[in-house]
This record gives C-alpha cells, sequence and structure tokens, in this order.
C-alpha cells in the first residue's frame, strides 16, 4: 500500500486545525502566489542612445534569465540600478523588476523578520518607479502596491506582538505541539486569542517545513 506523502499529510493537518481553530489572523494568507502580482514581462523600451544599448541589453538579460536565483538577481539588477548612464524609463523598469523580485522572496522567506524586510524593499522600489515614471510604469506599481501594503502592515502588527515573535523562534516539531495545545485551548474555551495564535503557528509551519524533513520516516513513493 503505498504512503501518502509528508506534504499531502501536512496540507491535510493544517486543513484540519483550521477548521477546529476557527477563524482569525492569517499573515500571509492574502498574499497569495505571484502571479497575483502584475508581473510586466514586457521588454524594456528601445535604447535612445548607442550609449544606453549597453545596460538595455544587460537588463534584457538578466530579467529574462530563469537559471539565476532571485538574490543574484537582484544583486545584479542593483548594480545596473547604480550606472549613471541610465534614462528614467529604464531605471523605473529596472526598478520594477527589483520589486517583484523583493515581494518574490518575502513569499518564500521562511523568517516573518525577514519577510517583512524584504516587503518593506519591494514597496520602496515601487514607490520610486511611480516618481520615475508617471505612464503606465506607474499604473502598474500602483497595482502591486495596493496588494502588498496590507500585507507589510499585517506582518508589521504581527511582529509586535510578543506571542507571535515567541512561536517565530520554534523548530517545526515544537509549533505541532503549539498546535495542539491550541487546538484544546480552543475546544476548552472558545478563546478567540486561541484562534489567533493557532493561524499564525499553522503559516510558520507551513513555511518552515517548506524544506524541512517534517517527517523524516515517511518516503516519497516513485
Amino acid at each position: 500500500m503505498t504512503r501518502p506523502s509528508p506534504r499531502l499529510i501536512l496540507s491535510l493537518s493544517i486543513l484540519a486545525l483550521g477548521l477546529v481553530l476557527g477563524p482569525g489572523w492569517g499573515i500571509w494568507a492574502g498574499l497569495g502566489p505571484i502571479r497575483q502580482l502584475d508581473a510586466w514581462q514586457a521588454q524594456a523600451p528601445p535604447a535612445q542612445s548607442a550609449e544606453a544599448e549597453a545596460p538595455l541589453a544587460a537588463f534584457n538579460r538578466i530579467s529574462l534569465t530563469q537559471e539565476l536565483e532571485p538574490a543574484a538577481q537582484i544583486e545584479a539588477l542593483q548594480q545596473l540600478l547604480a550606472s549613471s548612464d541610465l534614462d528614467d524609463s529604464l531605471r523605473a523598469r529596472i526598478g520594477y523588476e527589483l520589486g517583484l523580485k523583493y515581494a518574490q522572496s518575502a513569499q518564500r522567506a521562511q523568517d516573518p523578520a525577514q519577510a517583512l524586510e524584504l516587503l518593506t524593499w519591494a514597496i520602496s522600489r515601487f514607490e520610486q518607479v511611480q516618481q520615475l515614471d508617471p505612464g503606465e510604469a506607474s499604473e502598474r506599481a500602483q497595482t502591486n502596491l495596493t496588494l502588498l501594503r496590507p500585507h507589510w502592515a499585517q506582518l508589521t502588527q504581527a511582529l509586535a506582538d510578543r506571542e507571535f515573535r515567541r512561536l517565530a523562534q520554534l523548530p517545526p516539531e515544537a509549533l505541532v505541539g503549539e498546535l495542539k495545545q491550541l487546538q484544546r485551548r480552543w475546544q476548552e474555551q472558545k478563546d478567540p486569542k486561541a484562534a489567533k495564535l493557532g493561524l499564525w503557528a499553522l503559516e510558520l509551519l507551513e513555511r518552515k517545513t517548506q524544506d524541512y524533513p517534517l517527517f523524516p520516516d515517511l518516503k516519497e513513493a516513485p
């Protein structure tokens, strides 16, 4: 008999605990996949001079290279943005791409404080885009700012909570124990704080187990 995958077990456990704990506040629940953001995959505007051709080609090469890790893309784009021979339209396009990379990295960050820092950088880049290019770039940046700012506010509020900071420091196994205690607390007392902490713990557990063998004794079926 084929055993279910660890990922499936975790997903079902999270769903079951979420139903038991009832409504609460989610941190990342509304952020969703990056496809909800306006990725603006169009090419950068044509170079207006021979001097601008090199940075334009560099930008297209960096942004279209799928093999690069997000951190490497961010570093390369930052170096390109530091160049002095960029017009505002290309500078805005590079900044927009940086905003996307920061937002993508925030979604994958397992540490909430790091996620908040990356979200802050993403929002800052999109705001700078609006200053540089009042046209299409500004409208697209506003779409992403509308999506990102509420999550920045929610995460800021969560990190101000002592109990959330304590949960964020726990390894996955300890979070599972916390969830069991919160489940009992909710069933016995219907304490809204238990629901709130429970959903925080669920989201933290899901993030922390992305690359963590929570069930090392179970093997994926071939």
